[in-house]
């Protein structure tokens, strides 16, 4: 009857011994469920976070793309300015070169006035002089002629 009452007693003390350690178990599996658990909703965070970073991504990306073509857009404009501006300096410089024979043409024209005018005051001042020679010749002639008519 001893016997089996240390055996029980000892049966006891196993079933103590593996109720409290299968109630640590437990504990450490609820532990660790809650931690998987909290893991589970920080993924969760950490992966709605990054959705949203992602589209902020795309956003900005977006939104670069169309800044890179409104940049092209600029430069192509600005590339059209450019060819426009070297075609009128371009026109400006045939301008100016035909503005300076021009100018040339004119000069020319001008010492030709020069000369001619120059040329026709001589001409002139030969002819007054001429005239004035022939005046002097006739009125020599005449002179003679009223003398020699004086004295018949």
């Amino acid at each position: 009857s001893s016997g089996i009452n240390a055996e029980y007693g000892e049966a006891n003390k196993s079933v103590g011994k593996w109720k409290s350690e299968f109630e640590e178990s437990e504990r450490n599996l609820i532990a660790v469920t809650s931690q998987y658990e909290e893991s589970e909703r920080n993924l969760k965070a950490v992966t709605s976070q990054f959705e949203g970073v992602r589209q902020d991504l795309l956003r900005s990306n977006s939104t670069v793309e169309g800044l890179t073509n409104e940049l092209e857009q600029v430069k192509e404009r600005v590339e059209e300015k450019e060819y426009e501006c070297s075609e009128m300096v371009g026109k400006m410089e045939k301008l100016k070169e035909e503005s300076e024979r021009v100018q040339q043409l004119l000069a020319e024209v001008e010492e030709k006035a020069a000369e001619t005018t120059n040329e026709l005051q001589a001409q002139v001042e030969n002819l007054k002089e001429e005239k004035l020679e022939q005046e002097m010749v006739l009125k020599e002639r005449e002179d003679e002629l009223l003398r020699m008519a004086s004295k018949m």
